[in-house]
């Protein structure tokens, strides 16, 4: 049996041989979704058919997943919402104190007149 080579993504994030591994992993994701949405939308059987605890179950875990995957995107983006202030609140410090030091400046000089 001959082996398949082995497809990798540089560090510099090109595709090695002629796959592309972030490529697949879009299009399993897209059938996950869909086979989940599916599971989703089964009818659920009346509680005495002998599958109605399997697709219960299957459907439970699939709602599972959904939201805690969804949690992790709503995190994530939250992450990416929040503006780094840093730099702002740096300028609007140093303009402070440009004006306590002029302030003590002027009372330096105003002490020194009298």
């Amino acid at each position: 049996m001959e082996e398949q080579p082995h497809s990798t993504i540089s560090l510099d994030g090109t595709p090695n041989e002629n796959c592309d591994l972030a490529s697949k992993l879009e299009r399993v994701t897209e059938t996950a979704i869909d086979k989940t949405d599916e599971i989703l939308n089964l009818p659920l059987p009346s509680s005495d058919h002998p599958s109605f605890g399997s697709v219960l179950r299957a459907q439970n875990a699939a709602a599972n997943t959904v939201l805690n995957t969804q949690t992790k995107v709503d995190e994530n983006r939250l992450r990416g919402a929040v503006v780094n202030r840093l730099p702002e609140l740096l300028e609007i410090l140093r303009g402070e104190q440009i004006k306590l030091a002029e302030l003590r400046k002027e009372a330096g000089n105003a002490d020194g007149e009298k």
